[in-house]
């Protein structure tokens, strides 16, 4: 019987505690604070401050852009739009042999390569050694199959770039 009324005291005691709390919470909430007061410790955000940021972000975007350095990893080719003196020489194949011909005089350029695969027959008849490490050789295909008649087409030297775009190649070795 003594838990009992020791419980219910726990219980009363509790209430009242609630009730004193809540009362002063309404008194709170009653006094007479401004509105104007509230409303100015708030910090708003205008539209014109939007825009401007967004303004500045784009300057910024732009200043980032012109400052950009572009590096190239070795043994691959980076195109940059920006430039438009970009020096680049321009071959063209119609058969295996005119296609090794192209091949050896793209080694002696100075500038990065393309040779462009004319229609005809490309039977290969020795592997081809890219080993000029100055430039970039891209071979355009135009939807060309290689044979490469159960021989090794190409082999690429260390620090060296060739690009095989739309090109076939079929019965070669690695």
């Amino acid at each position: 019987m003594k838990i009992s009324k020791i419980m219910l005291f726990i219980a009363v005691l509790v209430l009242l505690v609630g009730a004193v709390s809540a009362s002063s919470i309404s008194t709170d909430a009653d006094s007479d604070v401004d509105a104007a007061e509230t409303v100015e410790d708030i910090q708003t955000v205008s539209q014109t401050d939007s825009i401007a940021h967004k303004s500045n972000v784009n300057n910024n975007i732009v200043k980032d852009k012109s400052n950009e350095k572009k590096a190239i990893a070795s043994g691959s080719i980076q195109k940059d739009d920006d430039n438009a003196n970009i020096k680049q020489a321009t071959l063209t194949a119609n058969s295996w042999e005119t296609f090794v011909t192209a091949f050896n005089e793209a080694k002696t350029k100075t500038e990065d390569t393309i040779i462009f695969l004319e229609e005809g027959t490309y039977i290969n008849n020795g592997t081809l050694t890219w080993d000029n490490s100055n430039i970039a050789l891209c071979i355009d295909g135009n939807n060309q199959t290689i044979n490469g008649n159960q021989t090794q087409v190409f082999r690429i030297n260390r620090e060296c770039s060739l690009v095989l775009k739309n090109i076939t190649i079929t019965n070669g070795l690695a």
